[in-house]
């Protein structure tokens, strides 16, 4: 026990096992009683495989700054959009002032708590990351043989820092400008994150190989306003003959930054800062005019024709408006299709600056619009507050597939039709010198009514019924990319057809598979969803 004020470890203690527990354990999912697959073990392999690609640029690289500079920035986006992710949940949990309300837990205790759960799987996934850079890392020329357990520590740092500046930033907004605010700067921070991690990718390997480290040092000091710079110096003050004063100075500069980060976020904001954020995780009930407001608009959506011949079920169009409303006004839900979506937005405008149109790009651009329904139906899962589907329990619900339905198609009308339009206008712009490659993208637009009837294969969707855990999103995302493998071995054939002139062909094809599929996989979900919601 502590005074007042500082950290308990008895009850610091108690709360780490409990959250710890809470993110990791394997619960039943919403009402069909189906056990949860843990996906930590598969996440951590196939971001271990990412590392290994990475670590096998160090032979490649004349400058040790300049591969762990690559590896840092990698470092910093992927684990702090993960920081960003679990943060989102983790600090600002909706059911923390039910259960933790009543209790004489302090601020100190509570947001160390909280920040240690981020830290530890953030740090799994740092690990993860970075374990083929650590091993291969000492392969870069002017790297020394103990360069592993420096990376390993300047990566230890990283993400205390990470995570510090997240717990930090979240206690001030918190503490500042109170829920609604917060949320809105949480939105445009894992968009921001995004953005800048796809343009990471697309940009460093292309000026990695021609850039001398000492020059770029010279000509662009502002680099050294960069975190991630702070932290490659590390690896080059202790672990490469290159190392120099300027580099023991950034290298300072990256602990001292994280040291005062953690005093700030754990010992100084959380006085008010945790009351705060149990306020601002309270859901906030609309005005009645305001509500009056969206009763009315909702409503509307029922008497248009075309949606009652496109959704003759109730069950479906009541669901339709409910999943409409989540995606319009529930800030949670727009955080995780910011942070998985912004691909679509960031990918365009390199293919907008890209001076090489092969064609390519604009193509496989449209083809991944697959993907969209996939992960936005799998995000509208999760809810922050998964109770509320408890609904569908006692609902008189004649036709259990209607859940899903109504959900897929709010996800194809507020999601997949805003970014197709965007897509192929793009497309369209960057192949008008070529339009007869715009052909090929026809059958990438044809897959996606089909492929948007994956998520309700196995029959147990339920909107917003999962509560949300740590790595949950992550495998999801995971997981939609890996269906993009047929869609890429259609794509391929498409593309080989056009090369030997039966495009029109493969197209016609396409469009009867794609007609097949969606009449298939609906009479598939009809049955599972009647067969796993009725038990």
């Amino acid at each position: 026990m502590t005074s007042a004020g500082g950290v308990d470890r008895r009850q610091l203690k108690a709360l780490l096992r409990a959250y710890f527990v809470l993110s990791t354990r394997s619960m039943p999912v919403g009402i069909t009683g189906a056990k949860r697959v843990r996906t930590l073990p598969f996440i951590l392999f196939i971001y271990g495989l990412l590392g290994f690609v990475i670590g096998a640029m160090a032979p490649m690289l004349d400058s040790t700054f300049l591969f762990a500079l690559f590896v840092h920035m990698m470092t910093f986006f992927v684990v702090g959009t993960m920081a960003l992710n679990e943060a989102a949940e983790v600090l600002f949990n909706a059911r923390d002032a039910d259960i933790l309300g009543f209790r004489p837990v302090n601020g100190p205790t509570l947001v160390l708590a909280k920040g240690l759960t981020i830290l530890g799987f953030c740090g799994l996934m740092a690990v993860a990351v970075n374990l083929g850079p650590t091993i291969l890392g000492f392969l870069c020329k002017d790297a020394r043989g103990w360069f592993a357990p420096v990376h390993f520590l300047s990566v230890a740092i990283e993400t205390v820092f990470l995570c510090a500046t997240v717990v930090c930033s979240y206690g001030l907004i918190a503490r500042f400008l109170g829920p609604e605010r917060f949320q809105r700067l949480v939105t445009a921070a894992q968009i921001l994150s995004t953005l800048m991690l796809v343009v990471g990718f697309q940009v460093l390997p292309r000026i990695a190989s021609k850039m001398d480290a000492h020059g770029f040092l010279e000509t662009t000091p502002l680099v050294w306003a960069l975190p991630m710079t702070w932290f490659a110096a590390i690896d080059v003050a202790l672990a490469s003959t290159s190392a120099s004063t300027v580099y023991a100075v950034g290298a300072a500069a990256g602990v001292t930054a994280t040291l005062l980060l953690a005093w700030i976020g754990v010992l100084r904001l959380p006085a008010n800062a945790a009351v705060e954020s149990r306020a601002s995780a309270a859901p906030v009930t609309p005005a009645p005019a305001r509500k009056a407001e969206l009763t009315e608009r909702s409503s509307g959506w029922s008497r248009w024709r075309l949606w009652t011949v496109w959704m003759p079920d109730v069950t479906e169009r009541a669901v339709f408006r409910l999943c409409v409303t989540y995606l319009l006004r529930d800030r949670a839900l727009k955080v995780r299709l910011a942070a998985g979506l912004a691909y679509f937005i960031v990918f365009p405008l390199l293919i907008l600056i890209n001076e090489d149109h092969t064609g390519i790009m604009p193509v496989m651009l449209v083809w991944m619009l697959g993907i969209v329904p996939l992960s936005a139906i799998e995000m509208m899962r999760l809810s922050s507050t998964p109770e509320g589907a408890e609904l569908f329990l006692f609902a008189p619900v004649a036709e259990p597939a209607a859940l899903f339905h109504g959900a897929r198609k709010a996800a194809l009308v507020c999601v997949v039709f805003p970014l197709a339009v965007w897509s192929v206008t793009i497309a369209t712009w960057a192949l008008r010198e070529t339009p007869e490659k715009l052909l090929v993208v026809l059958p990438g637009l044809f897959l996606i009514a089909p492929m948007s009837l994956v998520p309700g294969l196995r029959g147990d969707f339920v909107p917003f019924s999962q509560a949300v855990r740590s790595g949950e999103r992550a495998a999801q995302v995971l997981a939609v990319f890996l269906t993009m493998v047929p869609m890429g071995i259609v794509a391929v054939g498409v593309f080989l057809a056009q090369k030997f002139g039966f495009v029109h062909v493969a197209i016609g094809g396409v469009l009867v598979v794609a007609a097949a599929l969606h009449f298939g996989l609906s009479k598939w979900v009809r049955t599972r969803s009647s067969k796993a919601l009725r038990r």
